[in-house]
């Protein structure tokens, strides 16, 4: 008997970059602004989509500037209960989407809000998670992560 949670993952069946969109009163994180065109590399190299992720409430104006900045998507979750700030909500919603829409990978950048969110996201997908990393590429269809030593 085998567990299906932990059978092999067919590649193939993920497609997409995606960078989890923060936001705080009213406008957008600058690091996400920054992980987007980190993502927009990596989406060109592996060649597929760039979509940027918003969760939570009252930030449907700013839905658009992921676009300004490089993504080809953005997938929008506008709620009033997405307020305040609880990583273990935002959380939850970014691994339900990604569960849904099979992303290839998923940057969230290294802010507080990031740090404290992205393990809970990378465990619950069971996949791995990457901190503190300088630089990106992509090598035989595998994203690199390089990181100081």
């Amino acid at each position: 008997m085998s567990c299906k949670e932990w059978e092999p993952v067919k590649k193939e069946d993920y497609k997409g970059v995606w960078v989890y969109i923060e936001t705080d009163e009213g406008s957008i994180k600058e690091a996400s602004i920054q992980m987007l065109s980190v993502g927009r590399n990596i989406a060109e190299k592996l060649g597929t989509y760039l979509a940027g992720v918003m969760i939570g409430h009252n930030i449907r104006h700013l839905a658009n500037e992921p676009i300004y900045y490089g993504a080809d998507k953005v997938i929008l979750l506008d709620d009033s209960r997405f307020y305040p700030f609880y990583s273990r909500v935002h959380g939850q919603a970014l691994v339900e989407l990604a569960r849904k829409y099979k992303p290839e990978v998923i940057f969230i950048a290294g802010t507080m809000r990031g740090r404290e969110m992205a393990p809970y996201v990378a465990n619950s997908l069971r996949t791995g998670i990457t901190a503190d990393c300088t630089a990106f590429d992509v090598e035989n269809g595998d994203l690199i992560q390089i990181r100081p030593p």
